[in-house]
């Protein structure tokens, strides 16, 4: 079986033509990698959007910080309020002459807080609002180590784009050798 010169340069050509269109293809992925790359930078629009989020969440965490405080002596205040209560026994008793009469037969005397329940509801949404403000710090804690990251999610990109680019070169380059050989035994 003897070797087709024309046949192997065919697909030469026809190897050499996809590997250039694939190293083109990889020349454009590489220059939107490189784009996006270029868009998170530090001091650009993501950058700062980031900047922007952060600070307007610690913003709103420190807004809502002193009404949870002032809730919270709401509550304090409201449920230290104590009236007193005065409980009388007495005991009926039927005179002839007088008929019924009413003795006291002992005094208690103690206290009752009437606004408990109302301060522990303004102290459970108190609560309630001092873990919002706790989930709320952790978000912005989050978004600072999202925003320390984006160097290196930034440099990785461009490496990466800069990669793809080499890539796509030697394929053009290979193809493009390919496709000459492959001319030169097709003919």
């Amino acid at each position: 079986m003897a070797l087709d010169m024309k046949e192997i340069g065919k697909k030469l050509i026809e190897v050499g033509t996809s590997e250039t269109k694939t190293g083109k293809e990889l020349i454009k992925a590489a220059a939107q990698l490189e784009n996006i790359g270029e868009k998170i930078k530090k001091d650009e629009r993501i950058d700062k959007s980031l900047t922007s989020i952060e600070n307007g969440i610690r913003s709103t965490r420190d807004l809502l910080k002193p009404v949870s405080a002032v809730m919270h002596a709401i509550s304090d205040a409201l449920g230290s309020i104590s009236t007193p209560k005065i409980e009388v026994d007495t005991r009926e008793i039927d005179l002839p002459v007088i008929g019924r009469i009413h003795i006291v037969t002992g005094v208690s005397i103690s206290s009752t807080r009437l606004f408990k329940k109302i301060a522990d509801d303004i102290d459970s949404a108190a609560d309630d609002l001092d873990n919002i403000i706790k989930a709320i710090k952790d978000i912005a804690d989050g978004m600072k180590a999202v925003h320390a990251e984006l160097p290196n999610i930034t440099a990785s990109m461009l490496s990466g784009a800069a990669d793809m680019e080499d890539g796509g070169n030697n394929l053009v380059s290979a193809g493009t050798a390919m496709t000459e050989a492959g001319a030169l035994l097709a003919a």
